[in-house]
């Protein structure tokens, strides 16, 4: 009907808010998904901001599906709305029960990271993951703290980076080169300890407009995403929250690395397996990084464990003074503060990052033996003899690898015999002489029987001996003045006989 009219049907007022006031307040629903916690005995609330304390707003979990919500009254037209999630707050002031948004992009710095309420015009529910900035009802887990920095790379041609690579210095060291050789990806990986100033720079390549790369720090955090054509030249720099303090590096020029490689392991560390090693650059020092308690403790190194109880591949450091008798030998971390350094030779006490002065020949024949499933030589061995007396037995009893060796002088002559076991097919082992000259690498199945003779070139000479003899003259009836001995034996050295 038109105002004022009984013929028209028109109106001014619209069906059907004629005569009906706007809403003064709308109800929203607050969900917050609780699977990254545990909920205290106090339950979950909301508050803070426009709901007051840190116990503002009761939420409950009927269901028992650790989603809990409840519902708040917002004015109409009100705003900036601020609030948070608070686990188990015992009372209204406990704010140290709050959710923690910091550095992410829900919580609002300049008002104590709370999340903020978007504008709301009707009755409506919002989900959230408490922690973090998830609005689809779901959580993801959040990222697990290491030591280390991540750098995705990727080129959109498919042809690696064409020269170009990325530069990653710690505390004013180049420490490693990132770059893809060849295909559309790549991921590299660098360890740092808590507190490291990292710098990262860009070096320029062929077609830089192909790349593109994101930098991510040990908390999980990404620290930025770069390209296609980034800029050359130091482009991102970071203080590590890395939650290692500990750098171990241990020298392995005294031994032949197995197939597992390097681990540090044992006491305060774990199991064999609990700290992967690696040469990144191939010079024969193998690193890692780990979270050491600082009050110290004791730890291994072990040459390629096949698994976290393959304790026959850690070195052996009995009757050394870098090593624990009472706790099987193994080396001691003392307490410390802040970061530390740990640098060894593997099987010794040099603690410099060398193996100390290596003397160019010796006495010695050594065999380095390995055994690729890890269950030792199941019987086979090798017979050393010297000057056709065996002398020694070399074998694995268990384990993974071991070394051993025999003493020799100078002119010995050698012979070195396989003996079959059950698993020839597992066995590998190199023999080395005096010199440091590798004589041979043999196996898997090697040939049983005699497999190498050498003639030792040991500088050893064997212990000077005073030899008395004694000759009955009577029995000479020639005439005779002085009497001599004549000889040529291991450096002789005949004498007038009185």
């Amino acid at each position: 009907m038109q105002d004022g009219s009984t013929s028209s049907a028109s109106s001014n007022c619209p069906y059907p808010l004629c005569g009906v006031s706007a809403p003064s307040s709308y109800n929203v629903t607050l969900k917050v998904n609780t699977a990254n916690i545990t909920v205290g005995a106090n339950g979950m609330y909301a508050g803070g901001g426009f709901l007051g304390g840190s116990d503002g707003l009761q939420l409950t979990d009927a269901d028992g599906d650790g989603i809990w919500a409840g519902v708040a009254t917002v004015a109409a037209g009100s705003g900036p709305n601020y609030y948070a999630f608070f686990n188990s707050p015992n009372g209204s002031s406990d704010w140290g029960t709050k959710e923690d948004l910091s550095g992410q992009a829900c919580g609002v710095a300049s008002n104590y990271n709370d999340r903020v309420l978007p504008t709301i015009t009707s009755d409506t529910t919002i989900q959230h993951c408490y922690g973090n900035c998830a609005f689809d009802g779901a959580c993801v887990a959040p990222p697990v703290p290491t030591c280390n920095y991540l750098i995705d790379m990727q080129d959109s041609w498919g042809d690696g980076w064409n020269g170009a690579s990325i530069d990653v210095s710690v505390n004013g060291s180049v420490v490693a080169n990132a770059s893809i050789s060849t295909g559309s990806s790549g991921l590299a990986t660098i360890s740092t300890m808590n507190g490291d100033a990292v710098d990262f720079t860009f070096n320029s390549g062929s077609y830089d407009n192909e790349i593109t790369f994101q930098i991510t720090d040990p908390s999980g955090a990404v620290l930025g995403s770069f390209g296609p054509s980034p800029a050359t030249g130091s482009f991102l720099t970071h203080t590590s929250n890395s939650i290692c303090n500990t750098h171990f590096a241990v020298n392995t020029q005294l031994i032949t690395v197995g197939a597992n490689g390097m681990y540090a392991g044992g006491g305060v560390l774990g199991d064999a397996l609990a700290v992967p090693l690696s040469d990144e650059d191939g010079d024969g020092t193998w690193e890692g990084f780990a979270t050491v308690p600082t009050s110290g403790g004791n730890y291994i190194f072990l040459n390629s464990p096949s698994n976290g109880s393959d304790w026959g591949a850690k070195e052996d450091l009995s009757g050394q003074a870098c090593s624990d008798p009472a706790n099987w030998n193994d080396r001691i971390i003392a307490p410390f503060t802040g970061n530390q350094m740990l640098q060894a030779c593997f099987g010794n006490c040099v603690d410099d990052g060398t193996c100390g002065a290596v003397v160019a020949t010796s006495c010695y024949y050594t065999i380095d033996m390995q055994d690729s499933l890890g269950d030792g030589w199941n019987g086979a061995s090798i017979d050393v003899s010297v000057n056709g007396t065996v002398v020694a037995n070399w074998g694995l009893a268990t384990g993974t690898a071991g070394s051993d060796s025999v003493s020799t002088i100078n002119g010995d002559l050698l012979d070195f015999s396989f003996n079959s076991g059950s698993y020839d097919n597992e066995i590998t082992f190199q023999i080395t002489d005096p010199t440091g000259a590798v004589l041979g690498s043999y196996g898997p199945n090697p040939t049983t029987g005699s497999f190498l003779t050498s003639t030792s070139s040991a500088p050893c000479q064997p212990a000077t001996v005073n030899v008395t003899f004694q000759v009955d003259m009577g029995q000479v009836s020639a005439a005779f003045t002085t009497p001599e001995v004549n000889g040529n034996w291991n450096n002789w050295s005949a004498g007038t006989a009185m």
